[in-house]
């Protein structure tokens, strides 16, 4: 009977093994799966250099600074977008600054728009900088997103750069100028970005006289 049992488990160790080293196989199938992404900013894979900025959007620290600027220049639009944004998300003097030269040199005219939005979270932005974006800027992606940090800055001083906004040849701008405008005066006009150019120049013209009614409650 002892034998019996020796030659038992002599023959079913094999089969145990097996079993073992498949479920240990399937563990380390399920953490490759589950185990959250590791960034990598200098990876040739997209997803790796995304969670690299996600890993550093709440950072305080110079080197991260530095690590966004660097992806800021991605190739893929969307890494260098989420780098703008992670960038604007620190608040630092120093991230405004770099906001700022962005602003100014970013040969992409949708990242110059990006980096005008987030400029516009901080207070210290002078809003003449998107003002002449917004109106002078050739991008109308980049005037687009001027307007949006127009909106973010929320400075009254700059309602007329928004109100000749409303005659953007682009009615994206129009429609992000109309936004900020309303978060400027506080006060909703009615304008339609996608209507007629003729139903659109009366709607600025009734604004801007609201506008000068408000100023000048007495006609003075």
């Amino acid at each position: 009977m002892g034998a019996l049992n020796r030659r038992t488990t002599i023959r079913t160790t094999p089969l145990i093994r097996v079993g073992l080293a498949t479920i240990v196989a399937l563990i380390l199938a399920l953490a490759m799966l589950y185990w959250p992404h590791r960034g990598a900013p200098e990876s040739p894979d997209m997803q790796r250099r995304l969670d690299a900025i996600s890993q550093l959007v709440d950072s305080t620290d110079q080197a991260s600074l530095d690590t966004l600027v660097k992806l800021a220049s991605d190739p893929e639009l969307r890494v260098a977008k989420a780098s703008i944004r992670a960038i604007g998300h620190r608040r630092d003097e120093p991230s405004r600054l770099v906001l700022k030269q962005l602003v100014s040199e970013h040969k992409s005219g949708e990242l110059r728009g990006t980096a005008a939005t987030e400029l516009g979270r901080f207070k210290e932005t002078d809003y003449r900088l998107l003002t002449a974006m917004l109106l002078e800027d050739k991008d109308p992606k980049a005037r687009a997103g001027a307007a949006r940090g127009l909106k973010l800055l929320h400075n009254s001083a700059a309602v007329d750069s928004l109100l000749k906004a409303l005659g953007d040849t682009d009615a994206d701008v129009r429609a992000e100028a109309f936004r900020a405008l309303g978060r400027c005066t506080g006060r909703w006009f009615e304008f339609d970005p996608n209507a007629s150019l003729e139903a659109r120049s009366t709607a600025i013209e009734v604004i801007n006289d609201e506008l000068t009614r408000i100023k000048s409650p007495n006609g003075h």
